[in-house]
């Protein structure tokens, strides 16, 4: 798969001839359908070549049926086709409403495609739905489907996230009012769990740049309040994992006091036991040998001053 890939960069970097790159597409494909990149480059390449909308819809139907193992290949595939559409918008032109209502049907037909498929892992993250709040609001200026399509995002397991949050209070800041915009805000700080610190920011940021005295007095109460509350909830959780790991640290301790005091209390004493009993040892050693070399010292006396038995004898005999 990666040869194909790496095969058809050369020849649009280098060759760039439509005959060729199609004739490559077509055998790539045949040997490996399964790769949506190909399918993907395959639609752009049509969109350079000024291919008809037909034609590329066409590679769509054909590149839907070849059967991704993921959800994020059809997800891509549909980004690359919905990208294309939105190209296709020509604001001066008097067919735009028209080509907009395909480009939201597509959107639809996206959206429907994937949650069939995949339930809510075909678009996790609904990104295909951030770029359809963000086609209404910047191309059709359509901001009552932008909100209606953000709450349908926020529904989803996102309202406790601030990034997705700030993604719509940025597209209302600069596309809606500030009559939404500041009940966004409010909203926004009472539902965020993770980081409420910038929305709170954000707001503070917008009264700056256009409130009146008293809006910005209310922004700071409301904040305020907020992150205090904020401040206070996190200070009970480290409590409370902190109580968690005191009995963990207790166990440790009193498993180190049991095996201090277990089977081998006594080896570390039994060096110094040794030692006093070698030094009373020794003492009687050397009194012994005292005793020993004072008992031969008198014998050596004893031989030397007393005669043997013959020479008394002797002695006596001579006098006679």
């Amino acid at each position: 798969m990666s040869i194909w890939l790496d095969y058809l960069k050369y020849l649009e970097e280098n060759i760039k001839i439509e005959s060729v790159l199609d004739q490559v597409y077509q055998r790539a494909l045949r040997n490996v359908p399964w790769c949506a990149k190909i399918w993907q480059k395959w639609i752009r390449s049509y969109e350079k070549w000024n291919k008809s909308v037909l034609e590329v819809q066409t590679l769509l139907e054909n590149a839907l049926a070849a059967g991704f193992s993921t959800a994020e290949d059809y997800r891509n595939l549909w980004i690359t086709y919905l990208e294309y559409l939105r190209r296709k918008i020509d604001r001066y032109s008097t067919d735009e409403g028209k080509q907009l209502e395909i480009l939201r049907n597509t959107f639809n037909r996206a959206c429907e495609h994937l949650a069939k498929s995949f339930g809510l892992e075909g678009d996790p993250n609904c990104i295909i739905l951030q770029y359809w709040a963000r086609t209404e609001a910047i191309h059709a200026n359509n901001m009552e489907k932008t909100r209606s399509l953000w709450a349908d995002i926020l529904s989803q397991g996102h309202s406790g996230t601030a990034s997705y949050w700030l993604e719509y209070i940025s597209l209302e800041r600069c596309y809606g009012d500030t009559k939404h915009l500041r009940k966004l805000f409010q909203k926004a700080l009472t539902m965020v769990k993770d980081w409420p610190e910038s929305i709170a920011n954000s707001w503070i940021d917008f009264e700056r740049d256009e409130g009146t005295l008293e809006q910005m007095e209310i922004c700071e109460i409301r904040t305020k309040e907020k992150l205090d509350k904020v401040a206070e909830e996190r200070q009970k959780m480290q409590q409370m994992s902190n109580h968690e790991l005191s009995p963990l640290q207790n166990k440790k301790t009193l498993k180190r006091k049991q095996d201090e005091t277990g089977k081998w209390k006594n080896l570390g004493s039994s060096p110094t036991k040794i030692t006093k009993v070698e030094m009373q040892i020794k003492p009687k050693i050397r009194e012994s040998r005292l005793n020993f070399e004072k008992n031969t010292d008198s014998e050596e006396q004893k031989l030397k001053t007393a005669p043997p038995p013959g020479l008394k004898c002797r002695k006596m005999n001579k006098w006679k």
